[in-house]
């Protein structure tokens, strides 16, 4: 195999090869064919340098770069020149909140987000299904066919993400509590709005209906 590739090979690595069959040292390091493969790689390597070293003798890219770093120096002014494609990212980032599926995001007034710190991942992943929607009530279950009834267990009414955050009876001593913390922080507390997306997102109210989501099991997957 060595044989038949050197007959096509440069002089470099015909060098090597030469160097190999005449020096004993070679021989008992490696066998022809990987001394073959680690003299072409040498040449492969020596080719990509020369090109790397002759790019940077190009006299238009020397003097692009000249030109690029003079621009860069202190005094020179700004242009206001500008391409479609400095402005084309924001212009994006603009049409996809105008096309946004939450009517508030689309016309520039989205909800406050959940504070950055002071919730543990449990209860901030739990407020996230909630206010995504991704919750299993008895109405959606039904709607996709995995249960018999829309009704809730506990009252028998539709059971939606509304009902059982404010209206449910069966749910009435633990949903206190929650409407308790948030009247606390000055917050409103009687719709699903109110309880999703507070004014204010005060910690203590925004545990309270983590709480609340933990202790009724209505967020568990089912």
């Amino acid at each position: 195999m060595a044989k038949a590739a050197s007959d096509q090979l440069t002089p470099q690595a015909e060098l090597f090869l030469r160097a190999y069959s005449q020096v004993p040292a070679f021989r008992d390091l490696f066998d022809e064919e990987t001394f073959y493969i680690f003299a072409a790689c040498f040449v492969l390597t020596t080719c990509l340098v020369a090109f790397l070293l002759s790019r940077t003798l190009i006299a238009g890219n020397e003097e692009a770069d000249t030109l690029a770093k003079a621009a860069h120096q202190p005094g020179i002014p700004i242009s206001q020149a500008v391409a479609a494609r400095d402005f084309s990212q924001a212009r994006l980032k603009k049409l996809l909140v105008t096309v946004h599926p939450d009517t508030r995001v689309a016309n520039g007034r989205g909800p406050k987000l959940l504070p950055e710190t002071g919730l543990t991942r449990r209860e901030r992943a739990a407020l996230l299904r909630l206010r995504t929607g991704c919750i299993w009530t008895a109405s959606r279950r039904y709607a996709k066919g995995r249960c018999t009834s829309p009704a809730c267990n506990r009252c028998g009414d539709p059971e939606t993400l509304e009902h059982l955050l404010c209206a449910c009876p069966g749910l009435a001593q633990e949903r206190s509590r929650v409407t308790t913390a948030y009247r606390r922080q000055g917050l409103p507390a009687s719709t699903l709005e109110h309880f999703l997306y507070p004014s204010r997102p005060h910690l203590p109210a925004l545990r309270s209906l983590a709480e609340f989501l933990e202790e009724t099991g209505i967020a568990a997957y089912r």
